[in-house]
């Protein structure tokens, strides 16, 4: 129903502005150049174009909004209620998205912070260390080290795409260059 009143709509909104642009081109141009004759017709031909085209404009019209409220009736009718792994809130997904997603939104949000401004300090702090000379200041380095990738722990079984190096292996990391110092 809304497709054929979209297509009448946009038909009598053609033939107006199709018959405006026919007198006006009357007026501009016919006139000047004195064919009289050809008047009407010219008026006739632009609101018949105008008519096609507005028509033809409220069907596309019409059938993209059908098409938009279809993938927006899919898009409800995919969402998926589960609890987040790392918080335990409740949160929705939508299945067109993702196939099974563990962590809520604001959860994924805050470890990717804390991770990447964490790992950034990692290698802030181990950035030069092999020009080090004395032991003692490569140790506190490393020391440093530890103790970030300790505070990293609670995303030790998390598993996003962004945690590239789980805080066991940079533990690992820390032992085996002290190991390697001796």
């Amino acid at each position: 129903m809304k497709h054929f009143i979209y297509l009448i709509l946009g038909g009598v909104i053609g033939l107006f502005f199709g018959v405006i642009f026919g007198f006006i081109f009357d007026t501009m141009y016919t006139e000047k150049s004195e064919l009289a004759t050809k008047q009407t017709i010219q008026v006739i031909i632009f609101g018949g174009l105008g008519t096609i085209a507005g028509a033809s404009l409220g069907a596309k019209i019409a059938s993209e909004e059908k098409e938009k409220r279809k993938k927006e009736l899919e898009y409800q009718k995919s969402l998926i209620e589960t609890k987040c792994d790392f918080c335990n809130e409740s949160f929705q997904y939508s299945s067109l998205e993702f196939t099974n997603k563990k962590y809520c939104d604001s959860c994924i949000s805050k470890i990717k912070q804390d991770y990447i401004s964490k790992c950034l300090e990692i290698n802030s702090i181990v950035k030069g260390i092999e020009e080090l000379k004395r032991h003692s200041a490569i140790n506190k380095r490393l020391d440093r080290v530890a103790e970030i990738a300790k505070s990293l722990e609670p995303y030790e079984n998390i598993d996003l795409d962004f945690i590239s190096k789980k805080p066991s292996e940079i533990l690992e990391s820390t032992i085996e260059y002290r190991l390697n110092l001796s």
